[in-house]
């Protein structure tokens, strides 16, 4: 259920400029949802990318890409350095346990 909640969550983020900072024009607002942004794991960003890569259309632009080209690795390096940072702290917390 987390797993599903957190997709949910991410598709929400990932559309925060075209809808979430249209609630609030706060720029406080905006880069509180930037940081989070940036600092989970851009699940729905990396689907779309990689749908793109794998269904050969990497340079496809639709009216919700911002990038010049329509495909940037940032997503994933994103995704790759909070993802490590989640693990590493989940180790480092389980690792003190006793099971």
């Amino acid at each position: 259920m987390f797993a599903f909640a957190y997709t949910m969550f991410s598709s929400a983020i990932q559309a925060r400029e075209l809808t979430l900072f249209k609630w609030w024009d706060n720029v406080v607002y905006h880069r509180t949802l930037d940081a989070i942004y940036y600092a989970t794991p851009q699940l729905s960003d990396m689907l779309e990318k990689a749908t793109r890569i794998i269904g050969k259309l990497p340079f496809e632009r639709g009216p919700w890409d911002q990038s010049p080209a329509g495909f940037d690795m940032w997503p994933f390096v994103y995704s790759l350095l909070s993802a490590s940072v989640i693990y590493f702290l989940s180790i480092r917390y389980f690792s003190k346990q006793e099971f």
